[in-house]
């Protein structure tokens, strides 16, 4: 079976091409900032009045980190110990790849690791990554049932009771199997994961070990974390989770800026449509954006459909604001098209 790892991030569902004016040039000015570059360019150069719609684009790009040093980094473990995860070295082979996770870690990043089977115990509270915290992880043995809620909650809880806003924050949940104590249905389960979540920039990843284990939910639960904020990982086989967590730490260690949104803004007519997961309107000429965070050298695109009432001529404002993540400043970029 192919390997149908999701990336970290992606961009909008379809591609925009930026068009040039009558005059041979982009309507779209890039606005330079230290992290992020705004473009915005019609998709039409020209639209005739009796044409009911136009479509509009920006797109933002992350610059190279030239150097820069990176954010200080967060990162919870959140480990299966269940009785299946001693099958095929499961166990053994997430907490090998753990202690390599904690080796690309530096003295100033933090460590937290949850295990759980049906009980739950915080192994390691949020420490410097200096401290002796892989004998922490090599002692985990495989145990009981399956309390995945709890084991998921207690990690959120480890970053939520220490705030650090300038630090990039990851949850990493690794489990083999189905969610058989704790909260056990989907709906109520990520109901309480997003209400954690709910006003933090925590990023959440969860890897899901064999072909019996609930893809859905786990899609589900990093869904939770919003655009740009998570993604699941199919481990098939085993050796899969070592690529797996060089992904997912390759994009953690290279975050750009955090807290990205796009408001846009119609001069005229009305907006119906913004394709952009979690896309909200806030009324018929404004809608924000929220995209997470943004890895270096990454692109995102925020498609606009624009009705035009009748309008002769439409406007429409791409205002950006995000959190530089190499020094916890708030920066913002504007372009109009």
């Amino acid at each position: 079976m192919e390997d149908r790892t999701p990336r970290p991030y992606a961009s909008s569902d379809e591609d925009f091409e930026m068009v040039a004016n009558a005059n041979g040039t982009s309507d779209a000015t890039p606005q330079p900032t230290d992290t992020l570059t705004l473009t915005a360019a019609a998709e039409l150069s020209h639209v005739s009045p009796t044409d009911a719609r136009a479509t509009l684009a920006c797109n933002i790009t992350a610059a190279a980190s030239e150097g820069k040093r990176r954010p200080d980094v967060d990162v919870v473990v959140v480990m299966d110990r269940s009785g299946s995860m001693e099958a095929e070295r499961k166990l053994e082979l997430c907490k090998e790849t753990t202690e390599l996770l904690i080796e690309q870690l530096r003295p100033s990043d933090r460590f937290g690791l949850v295990s759980f089977d049906h009980r739950v115990k915080t192994n390691t509270a949020l420490v410097s990554a200096t401290s002796d915290v892989t004998r922490a992880v090599k002692s985990l043995r495989p145990g009981g049932t399956t309390n995945l809620s709890g084991g998921l909650f207690a990690g959120l809880g480890l970053l939520s009771a220490a705030p650090a806003a300038e630090r990039i924050r990851a949850v990493l949940l690794l489990t083999d199997g189905l969610a058989n104590a704790g909260i056990t249905e989907e709906q109520p389960l990520i109901a309480a994961t997003k209400s954690l979540l709910d006003g933090t920039a925590t990023g959440l990843y969860t890897f899901g070990y064999g072909s019996d284990h609930n893809a859905s939910l786990l899609q589900s639960i990093a869904g939770a974390a919003g655009d740009g904020k998570g993604s699941y990982y199919f481990i098939e086989t085993a050796e899969k989770v070592v690529g797996a967590f060089a992904d997912c730490l390759g994009g953690l260690l290279s975050v750009a800026a955090q807290n990205v949104v796009v408001e846009v803004r119609a001069s005229a007519g009305r907006i119906a449509r913004v394709r952009r997961e979690g896309a909200t309107r806030v009324d018929d000429r404004t809608w924000t954006v929220p995209l997470g965070d943004v890895f270096e050298e990454e692109q995102r695109d925020v498609l606009v459909e624009v009705e035009l009432l009748g309008s002769a001529s439409v406007e429409v404002s791409f205002a950006l604001r995000y959190v530089d993540a190499a020094n916890g400043r708030g920066s913002h970029a504007t372009a109009t098209a």
